[in-house]
């Protein structure tokens, strides 16, 4: 941890090491942080001193004022941030210049974090050199450690086994704790960004000695969060001083009892340093973990018995009344070729009573002959509902269900393939808006047979669809159209809906594949993941696409079978050319949740700008009940 910049850092370094008794009195106190600022009149506050950036003064004059390590040759700023080299340290200084609740590092504009691989792979040793004070560091690093492990996708492993090296040159770690003393600082780490040499946790004698009411524990959390590259929450204007710079971004809302924020630069803690709520939300954001689904879905409707035959009915979701919400909307089967469309309209925490704004009639409308999506196909602002209609030898329609806000008006037939030219069995269509001009298209994969299948895109023409074309052709036997499961949606956040599909290769390895839009087209299909053999059963999964993580970017989530009624949700985040690892961030547990049973669409039922997973569930006996998954709540 660290003081505020100050561009009285050797007067602090002075106090420091002459009136530690006094520190210590003003740390208790809360005047002073854990690697502590003095309370003494030689320290200038940053929030009512002068800044670095506030005169004339040079770089050469900044640099003599900072402190460095003799042993690593680091920068040391901010009380405990280390900088690895000059270029680095003149970088901060110009942000100081130009800068006149948890927030990450930036290093050129881009967040310092771990990837998806290192994130879960921190590893660390514990050097012997600690002496007498060996086992409370182990203890303390692994207490701390878990606080970040139980709120967010990391995962930092102690391996001992490299204890009695422990040092700055030990590669077989990500980053070793090692003690120092004489310090101008209780503790100091880095940010992921940083060279192996660098990526130390130092901890100075006077560590162990009298800092109460904090604890070594306490300064490790602190610690432990600038190696996952969170900055100091006091950098914040809202702070109101010890200002450092501007290479930053916000993850939550200011929070003046974060653990990354100093007491004495106008902080509230006044117990020992602990990960608040905003903490918890911030580490979560930024590496997952927490939920970026609810873990807790909750049941919003239920049909009772007799009332709603799960088995006869096809869901689609879609912001049908343009409140900014994402409804539900259903094709129900009554039988005798008659077809009801329903209206599930999101309250914000569930759904209110369904409506039926239109049925067909007997003889009029068969619901087995019928595949529906939802898109704002019109480009009004409300979601629309169109249906590939199987007319039989080959002949497919393509109907046209426009919302009124709070209904449907009545559907008109836009396409017609005609006999023997489009087979509606052969169809699997998504509907996204794939041409970026701010109406929902269709795209179908269609089978050619001999695994040779086509792409084809219908462009809406905001009244209808445009003629199909087809900018993609797998060949014979380079794909299997029984074996893909489309989904749609923006997955490179170029505000153009992209297609993914779930790949079976058998023997239960999956691939999943990305076709990114070209505004015309779609460019070659990619394969960013495959599961590899007995990983992933892509008979056992039910695909959706939503921007679960509120980045601007779709992402992908799955209802995964386990069996024995045991379900588990997983999450596959996009990285803008692909996806994330996946998580799982829940899991029914067996006995309490029928994979067969559920029917999963995603849309942002709740209006927080995130999409939600809802799922129709069948209990038996015409009894169906709606399960919503809300995406994790933004971050305050």
């Amino acid at each position: 941890m660290k003081p505020g910049v100050s561009n009285n850092i050797l007067d602090w370094m002075s106090f420091r090491r002459t009136q530690k008794a006094i520190a210590l009195a003003c740390f208790a106190a809360g005047s002073a942080g854990v690697i502590g600022t003095g309370c003494s009149n030689e320290f200038v506050d940053v929030g009512s001193g002068e800044e670095v950036g506030s005169t004339a003064r040079s770089f050469e004059e900044f640099k003599a004022g900072v402190y460095r390590e003799l042993e690593t040759g680091v920068y040391i700023v901010d009380g405990d941030t280390a900088l690895e080299s000059e270029k680095q340290l003149e970088e901060f200084f110009m942000l100081h210049r130009q800068g006149g609740a948890l927030t990450v590092n930036q290093v050129n504009g881009a967040d310092d974090r771990w990837n998806d691989t290192q994130k879960v792979n921190l590893t660390y040793c514990v050097s012997t050199a600690f002496g007498a004070n060996y086992n409370a560091v182990v203890q303390a690093m692994a207490s701390a450690s878990a606080a970040w492990q139980s709120v967010a996708n990391v995962r930092f492993i102690y391996a001992s086994s490299h204890d009695v090296n422990c040092n700055a040159g030990s590669d077989n770690v990500v980053f070793d704790v090692s003690p120092t003393s004489g310090q101008p600082y209780l503790a100091r780490a880095f940010f992921p960004s940083y060279a192996r040499a660098n990526r130390n946790v130092l901890i100075d004698a006077s560590s162990f000695g009298t800092i109460a009411p904090y604890t070594l524990t306490g300064i490790l959390r602190h610690e432990l969060g600038h190696t996952l590259g969170f900055r100091h929450e006091h950098t914040r204007p809202e702070a109101g001083a010890c200002f450092e710079n501007n290479g930053w971004r916000p993850l939550t809302t200011y929070d003046s009892a974060s653990v990354m924020h100093y007491p004495q630069c106008n902080g509230s803690n006044r117990s020992d340093l602990v990960l608040t709520a905003k903490d918890q939300c911030g580490a979560a954001s930024l590496y997952g973990g927490r939920g970026d689904i609810a873990l807790s879905p909750t049941r919003v409707w239920l049909s009772g018995a007799g009332n709603w035959s799960w088995a006869s009915s096809k869901i689609v979701a879609g912001d049908f009344t343009g409140d900014g919400k994402a409804d539900l909307a259903a094709f129900y089967d009554y039988g005798n070729a008659n077809t009801g469309l329903w209206l599930f309209p999101s309250t914000g925490t569930g759904f209110a009573s369904p409506t039926r704004p239109w049925l067909s009639g007997a003889g009029n409308w068969s619901w087995a002959s019928s595949k529906i999506v939802a898109g704002d196909f019109t480009g009004d602002g409300k979601a629309d509902l169109a249906a590939f209609y199987d007319y039989g030898n080959a002949n497919t329609g393509l109907w046209l269900f426009p919302s009124t806000g709070t209904g449907f008006a009545s559907p008109t037939r836009v396409w017609l393939s005609g006999a023997g030219n489009w087979s509606w069995a052969s169809s699997k269509p998504v509907a996204g808006d794939f041409t970026g001009d701010g109406k929902a298209d269709l795209a179908a994969l269609y089978d050619y047979g001999n695994a040779n299948t086509g792409l084809w895109l219908f462009p809406s023409t905001g009244t209808g669809f445009a003629s199909p074309t087809r900018p993609w052709l797998s060949g014979a036997g380079n794909w299997g159209w029984a074996s893909s499961e489309p989904v749609a949606g923006d997955f490179t956040g170029d505000g153009k809906a992209d297609l993914a599909a779930f790949y079976d290769y058998g023997n239960a390895n999956t691939g999943l594949w990305l076709f990114p839009s070209t505004g015309t087209g779609f460019a070659s299909p990619t394969r960013p993941w495959l599961s590899g053999a007995g990983n992933w059963s892509w008979a056992s999964s039910k695909p959706v696409a939503g921007d679960f993580t509120g980045d601007g970017k779709a992402d992908l989530a799955a209802l995964y079978d386990y069996g024995n009624a045991n379900t588990g949700l997983w999450l596959f985040p996009s990285a803008g050319t692909g996806f994330a690892s996946p998580t799982r961030p829940w899991l029914s547990g067996a006995g309490n949740w029928s994979w067969a049973g559920s029917k999963p669409v995603a849309g942002d039922f709740t209006g927080d700008g995130k999409a939600d997973l809802a799922t129709f569930y069948d209990y038996g006996n015409a009894n169906t009940g709606i399960w919503l998954f809300p995406s994790a709540v933004s971050c305050p």
